[in-house]
């Protein structure tokens, strides 16, 4: 994105069958079912059925952007029916930490709407860049709900591409791990929606989380704990971070930004819809010297990438700061694009 509620780089994944004439499923290289595949990651394995080919993490990649999304950063794989059928479902992983079944059952599904939506309507200048038309979302098709004996997080929510004539359903199921959560996205059409959810019981099914990746191997006072949420809940709380999203500027941040004079590394999501890597650079234009490095993944690479954000710091600290001091720039590159870089 990537937290184990999507807030604000979530977006409605557009149908396969739309952009049809525009892919080729074998550019992907489709692994064909029955097989049993490893998800990577040292986190769990899927089972293929014999109907269904395979597509890696990698691919997916490749096959989000073909249809005009912007990667996550997380994917592990994308499940394709062997048939004429026109789904695909969508696998990624979000390392969030361990999700108490409390912080599932107290979901703000308004909250959580108006994130995706947002994210959405973001995500449609780099879909109209690439071709593609914009999309917009409708509204829940299935308000979400959490599954406690399964530990699963489930929704179903509809959008609409530009001058399109039918809807587009996501359905989403967030299996929990020990360490955080593999998501499973159903992408359909409304009409057909009923029908094609049936399969989703079966490829979950197929998943299976390695030996001490499991939700039930959580150890207390040792495994992180998942509580991002936590703050959202309190009383005017999504109230605030709106109105601090579309205030105004009083900290004059490019000003301020100018002012930089040590060694800096600018870290940044190469796939991130809030903040876009655009900002990154008018954030180096502004700091003399500073060095711009994009991670694959969405808004927080130091989540999504920690061990790559990390070895990263690392060499900068042990590098960077051995450098003299670059001399100020001489102006302004213009303001950041977006709200929250402030």
């Amino acid at each position: 994105m990537r937290r184990w509620v999507p807030t604000l780089t979530i977006a409605v994944v557009m149908m396969l069958s739309s952009t049809a004439s525009a892919t080729n499923l074998a550019d992907f290289q489709p692994v064909a079912g029955p097989t049993t595949v490893d998800l990577g990651r040292d986190l769990a394995t899927l089972n293929v059925g014999a109907d269904y080919y395979f597509i890696d993490a990698a691919n997916t990649k490749k096959l989000m952007q073909a249809l005009g999304n912007p990667p996550s950063g997380g994917e592990l794989g994308t499940i394709i029916p062997k048939g004429s059928a026109h789904w695909f479902v969508v696998v990624e992983y979000e390392e969030t930490g361990y999700v108490k079944d409390e912080q599932g059952a107290s979901l703000d599904a308004g909250a959580l709407l108006d994130s995706i939506r947002k994210g959405t309507e973001r995500s449609n200048a780099q879909r109209k860049a690439s071709g593609h038309p914009a999309m917009h979302v409708v509204g829940w098709v299935e308000p979400p709900h959490y599954d406690s004996l399964n530990k699963r997080l489930v929704w179903a929510l509809s959008g609409k591409a530009d001058n399109a004539d039918h809807e587009v359903v996501n359905f989403n199921t967030r299996v929990l791990g020990r360490h955080g959560l593999i998501s499973v996205v159903l992408v359909t059409d409304r009409e057909s929606f009923e029908r094609d959810r049936a399969f989703v019981p079966d490829l979950i099914g197929g998943i299976s989380f390695k030996p001490g990746k499991r939700y039930e191997e959580f150890v207390k006072g040792t495994d992180k704990v998942a509580e991002y949420v936590a703050p959202m809940r309190r009383p005017g709380a999504s109230a605030a971070l709106h109105e601090l999203l579309l205030g105004t500027d009083d900290l004059h941040f490019p000003g301020v930004i100018r002012q930089v004079r040590a060694p800096t590394l600018i870290v940044w999501g190469r796939y991130d819809t809030w903040i876009p890597p655009r900002d990154a650079e008018r954030f180096a234009a502004d700091i003399a010297g500073a060095r711009v490095v994009l991670i694959e993944s969405g808004h927080m690479p130091q989540e999504e990438r920690p061990a790559e954000t990390a070895a990263l710091i690392e060499e900068f600290l042990g590098v960077g700061l051995s450098a003299p001091a670059p001399p100020a720039s001489p102006a302004p590159s213009g303001p950041p694009s977006s709200p929250g870089t402030r």
